[in-house]
C-alpha cells in the first residue's frame, strides 16, 4: 500500500509542476502580449504627434503664400526647405505650372517614424497672370462696351470675355479681403513726408510719373465694397471695387482696374494696363484705355507680397512616383 501511495504522490506533484509550467508560459505569453500591446501603443502616439505635427506645418506653409525665392524655381524644379520653427520637419516645393505647386511635407522623429503628405497649391504669377487676362478690356458675357473713346490693344484683343471678376484663383472677395479700403470719392497722388513716401495715405497710389521719386516704387492695392470715383490724380497698383468705378477729370492710372460692375472712363482721365468690368465699359471721346502689360505686370509684382496668397486645391497623396 504505501508503493501505491507514493506513486499517487508523484503523479501529483507530476501534474502540479505541469500546472506550474503552464501557468509560467502562460504568464510570459501575457507579458509579451503586453509588451506587444505598449510599444503599439507608443507608435500609435508617436505617429499621432507627427501626423498633428505634419499638418499644422503644411497649414502654416500654405498660410505663408508666396516668398521671394520662389521667383527662381523653373517649372519642373524643386526646393528643400527647412522649417525653422519645427527643426523636424522638413518641406520640398516642386514647381509643377506658373501658378501650380506641390508641397510635400515630412515629419521625422528619432527611432524612425515619419509621416508625410501632399498638397496642390495656386500661388499668382505676375507675368503669367497678366498674359492670361484675355483682352485689354475683359467683361462679363452679359457686358456691354460703349462710347466713342478709344480702347487700343497691344498683344491681346481690344474686347475679351471672363466669367467672372477676378484674377485666377484670387476672386474678389479674397481681393477685397486684402485690399486697403478706400472712401468713396477721391483723388490719388504721391504724399512724401521728410524725404519718405507716405504709405499711411489711402489715396497715395505711387508716383507712376516718378519713377525715382520716394514714392515711384509704391503700388497701392486698394479696394471698395461699394462705387468709387478716382476723381483727378495718378496711381500705379490695382483698384478692386464691388460695384461700378468712374475714373475722370483727367485722371490716370497704371496697373488693373477690376470691378463687378461698370468702369467709365471720362473726359482726358487714361488707363493704362488692364481693365476688368464684369458689367460693362464706357469709354467718353477723349478717354483712353491703352493696353500695356508691362504696367500691369509691374503693379503685380510690386504687390506679390500681398498677392501672393496660397490657394489650397486638394490633397495629392497619389499623385504618381517622385
Amino acid at each position: 500500500m504505501g508503493a501505491a501511495v507514493k506513486e499517487d504522490r508523484g503523479a501529483v506533484l507530476l501534474v502540479v509542476l505541469l500546472l506550474a509550467l503552464a501557468m509560467l508560459g502562460l504568464g510570459h505569453g501575457l507579458m509579451i502580449s503586453a509588451e506587444g500591446v505598449l510599444t503599439t501603443a507608443k507608435l500609435h502616439a508617436r505617429i499621432t504627434r507627427l501626423e498633428a505635427l505634419a499638418d499644422g506645418a503644411m497649414e502654416d506653409e500654405l498660410d505663408r503664400g508666396w516668398r521671394v525665392w520662389m521667383d527662381s524655381i523653373p517649372i519642373g524644379a524643386t526646393s528643400l526647405r527647412t522649417v525653422p520653427e519645427e527643426p523636424a520637419v522638413g518641406v520640398r516645393w516642386r514647381r509643377l505650372a506658373p501658378e501650380v505647386w506641390i508641397a510635400e511635407i515630412m515629419a521625422t522623429e528619432g527611432g524612425g517614424a515619419s509621416v508625410g503628405g501632399r498638397r496642390l497649391a495656386w500661388i499668382l504669377d505676375p507675368a503669367s497672370r497678366a498674359q492670361a487676362l484675355p483682352g485689354v478690356v475683359s467683361v462679363g458675357r452679359g457686358g456691354t462696351v460703349t462710347g466713342a473713346g478709344s480702347i487700343m490693344a497691344d498683344a491681346m484683343p481690344g474686347i475679351a470675355f471672363v466669367d467672372s471678376p477676378a484674377l485666377g484663383l484670387l476672386d474678389l472677395d479674397r481681393l477685397l479681403s486684402v485690399a486697403d479700403s478706400i472712401g468713396p470719392v477721391g483723388s490719388p497722388g504721391p504724399v512724401e513726408r521728410g524725404g519718405r513716401c507716405d504709405t499711411t495715405d489711402r489715396w497715395n497710389w505711387g508716383d507712376p510719373a516718378g519713377p525715382r521719386r520716394p514714392c515711384g516704387s509704391v503700388f497701392a492695392l486698394s479696394g471698395s465694397e461699394a462705387s468709387v470715383a478716382v476723381d483727378g490724380g495718378a496711381g500705379q497698383g490695382l483698384l478692386v471695387v464691388r460695384g461700378d468705378v468712374v475714373v475722370r477729370a483727367g485722371a490716370e492710372f497704371h496697373g488693373i482696374v477690376l470691378a463687378s460692375g461698370r468702369v467709365e472712363v471720362l473726359g482726358t482721365s487714361r488707363i493704362y494696363g488692364r481693365v476688368v468690368a464684369f458689367a460693362g465699359v464706357a469709354v467718353e471721346p477723349g478717354s483712353l484705355i491703352v493696353g500695356d502689360i508691362p504696367a500691369a505686370q509691374r503693379a503685380l509684382f510690386g504687390l506679390l507680397p500681398r498677392l501672393g496668397i496660397s490657394v489650397a486645391l486638394h490633397d495629392a497623396v497619389t499623385l504618381g512616383p517622385d
